[in-house]
C-alpha cells in the first residue's frame, strides 16, 4: 500500500529502509535535510558512531557528500575507528595489491642503485683526493704543465697510476 503511493517497488522501498542501519541517530540528524547518495552512507557505515559524527560534520563543512570524499575520509580514519576492521572489498585489494608490487620494484631498484654509490663512493672520492693533490703538485714544478695532458690524452682517474710509473 505504501508502495504504490510512492509509487515506488516494495525492494527499493526496503533497501532505503536498510541504508540507515548502521548510522547512528546524531548522523541521521545531521543529514536529515540533505540529497546523501546511498553509496556515501555504505562507506559511514563502515565506522564506528564517533568517527561517523566526525564524518558528518566535515561532509557539511565542505558541502560534499559524495562517495569519493566518504572513501577518502575512511580511508583517513584510523583502524580502531573503522567497523569492519579495514578490511577492502576485492576491487580495492586488487588495485591495492598491484600498486604495492610496482612500488615494490621501484623501492628495489632504488635500494640497488643507493648501494652501487655507496659502493663506489669512497673509492671514487679518493681517486679524486689523489688527482687534486698530484696536479696541485705538479703544477709547481715546471716539468709539469695542464698542456701536457691533453698532448698525452691521459684520463685524469689514471694520473696518479701513470705519475708513479713515470717515477
Amino acid at each position: 500500500m505504501l508502495c504504490s503511493a510512492l509509487n515506488i517497488s516494495s525492494d527499493s522501498l526496503k533497501s532505503d529502509l536498510s541504508v540507515l542501519k548502521g548510522i547512528c541517530p546524531e548522523v541521521i540528524e545531521l543529514f536529515n535535510d540533505r540529497d546523501i547518495p546511498k553509496n556515501t552512507f555504505m562507506i559511514i557505515k563502515r565506522m564506528f558512531p564517533f568517527r561517523q559524527i566526525e564524518c558528518a560534520n566535515l561532509m557539511i563543512k565542505f558541502d560534499n557528500y559524495s562517495r569519493i570524499f566518504a572513501q577518502s575520509l575512511y580511508h583517513s580514519s584510523s583502524p580502531g575507528l573503522l567497523n569492519d576492521k579495514g578490511k577492502p572489498n576485492i576491487d580495492e585489494r586488487s588495485g591495492n595489491r598491484k600498486a604495492i608490487e610496482r612500488l615494490e620494484k621501484e623501492m628495489t631498484q632504488v635500494h640497488f642503485d643507493t648501494q652501487k654509490i655507496k659502493e663506489n663512493y669512497g673509492s671514487n672520492s679518493l681517486k679524486l683526493t689523489i688527482v687534486i693533490s698530484h696536479i696541485k703538485k705538479y703544477s709547481k714544478t715546471l716539468r709539469f704543465s695542464i698542456g701536457f695532458l691533453g698532448i698525452n690524452k691521459i684520463n685524469l682517474v689514471n694520473l696518479p697510476r701513470y705519475l708513479t710509473l713515470r717515477n
